[in-house]
């Protein structure tokens, strides 16, 4: 007799379960498949995109470069907000109910979208509306056009980084590295070409063209996955996942508004300074190196959150065992991806152009604060996959006012773009040592709970 048909007939949920497990992949397994397939894929996708900002910083100049970054960095500041938030929630439960609970998938979807739709929509109309003001206090009036280009690049990344989270959350590594292959391809000519005929204006037309050929790509192979599980959206239900909302996404959402609101405030005092265009523009192409070098770090991330986040409650002593090593791992890399910055920063940072090699120490900081932020972000991805995020708001409320007061001196004495990265630094350190201290506790709470529960049941 069919296997399938004793389990449905006798003891489907739990049978069906047992036999969902045997089927998977191990966990070292499922990591290593996913952080091929994404190495592979957004390796190729940022060395494109790496290569296409070399260009358009050498077509732009420092200056004009500094102001087409402060754009962008708006835009994927918001985005990462979004991200972050919604993101990381949708993930978290598309990865725990994708084989048990299809309809409740659907739901987290829809919810995500929706959300998503709304909340882009209001913080793009709002970004829409200040750009004018913004540009005065930047003494850039004439900017106040590419600003307001900025509004629609900022409600399609925030749109796009949902896209990502579904495709997380239903672990398409393999896809996701095929849609960032083709889009960083296509990045290098439509880059260069917008720049250069167009300006600053073509260098954001060029981005915006960029992220809606990655949403078009990652609407079709989400479908893809939709009808291989035999999930269907449910927007009309999709109210009853209020709860996630308020436990878990507007937590993440207020912690990172905080903190990535504070690096663009600390960003637009530098370019409020003597020379500050140039500071400005410095410190973006040190980010972009920056970018491209923690590709594999921040994929390692991605990958390990859903896996972390598929292993759930069934087996306490596999996840915290999968938590050392994941952040072991993660740790390693980062510190293999930072030691080049540091030694050769004067060389990398001369890729932009002669003029960007004058302040290349920015990038050796660059380089520490980035594995400082890989640490920060494995121990974040465990508290949210704990439920603990109101906790990481304290935490992180914490951290900025060390930030605040420290880039308030450095950049009082003209630290400039190497004093933001300083302060930026020692809350990053403060952050992960508060994190891992309550983890400590937390999961030795947990297994003196779970040794009791033994006990008692053994009576």
């Amino acid at each position: 007799m069919n296997l399938s048909l004793i389990t449905n007939k006798y003891c489907p949920s739990v049978c069906q379960s047992f036999l969902h497990r045997i089927r998977q992949p191990s966990i070292g397994k499922q990591i290593i498949i996913g952080t091929f397939w994404s190495v592979v894929g957004n390796g190729f996708g940022k060395v494109f995109t790496f290569i296409a900002m070399i260009f358009v910083a050498r077509i732009l100049g420092k200056e004009s470069f500094g102001e087409i970054g402060l754009v962008r960095s708006t835009a994927i500041t918001f985005a990462s907000i979004s991200g972050l938030g919604i993101g990381m929630t949708t993930t978290k439960y598309i990865a725990e109910l994708l084989h048990t609970n299809k309809e409740r998938t659907g739901q987290i979807i829809g919810m995500t979208y929706i959300f998503t739709f709304f909340v882009s929509l209001i913080t793009a109309i709002t970004f829409y509306l200040i750009s004018p003001y913004l540009c005065e206090i930047l003494g850039k009036p004439e900017l106040t056009h590419v600003m307001r280009l900025g509004s629609l690049l900022l409600f399609l990344m925030m749109f796009l980084v949902s896209q990502i989270a579904v495709m997380t959350g239903f672990q398409d590594f393999r896809n996701l590295a095929i849609i960032s292959v083709i889009v960083g391809i296509l990045s290098l000519p439509i880059h260069v070409g917008c720049t250069y005929w167009f300006g600053e204006s073509g260098a954001v037309a060029a981005m915006i063209s960029c992220v809606v050929l990655n949403i078009v790509i990652s609407n079709l192979f989400i479908y893809k996955n939709l009808n291989k599980y035999k999930i269907r959206y449910k927007f009309s239900n999709c109210y009853s996942e209020l709860s996630v909302l308020l436990n878990s996404n507007l937590p993440i959402m207020l912690g990172c508004t905080l903190y990535i609101g504070t690096q663009l405030l600390l960003q637009m005092i530098l370019r409020l300074q003597p020379n500050g265009a140039e500071k400005l523009g410095e410190f973006y192409a040190a980010q972009n190196i920056q970018i491209a070098f923690f590709v594999i770090p921040a994929l390692l991330s991605t990958v390990f959150f859903p896996t972390l986040c598929e292993i759930g409650g069934t087996n306490q002593g596999k996840y915290w065992q999968t938590v050392k090593k994941g952040l072991g791992l993660q740790a390693i890399v980062a510190l293999i991806m930072m030691l080049p910055m540091i030694l050769f920063p004067k060389f990398l940072m001369k890729l932009n152009g002669n003029e960007f090699s004058n302040n290349s120490l920015i990038l050796s900081f660059f380089a520490i604060w980035s594995f400082i932020n890989v640490l920060c972000t494995a121990v974040w991805q465990v508290m949210i996959d704990q439920k603990k995020s109101w906790i990481c708001i304290v935490i992180t409320i914490c951290e900025i006012i060390i930030i605040l007061i420290l880039a308030y001196f450095l950049l009082s004495n003209y630290w400039n773009g190497i004093g933001i990265l300083i302060a930026l630094t020692a809350g990053r350190i403060f952050n992960f040592i508060a994190i891992i201290c309550y983890l400590q506790k937390y999961s030795t709470a947990q297994n003196l709970k779970r040794e009791q529960q033994l006990k008692l049941s053994m009576l």
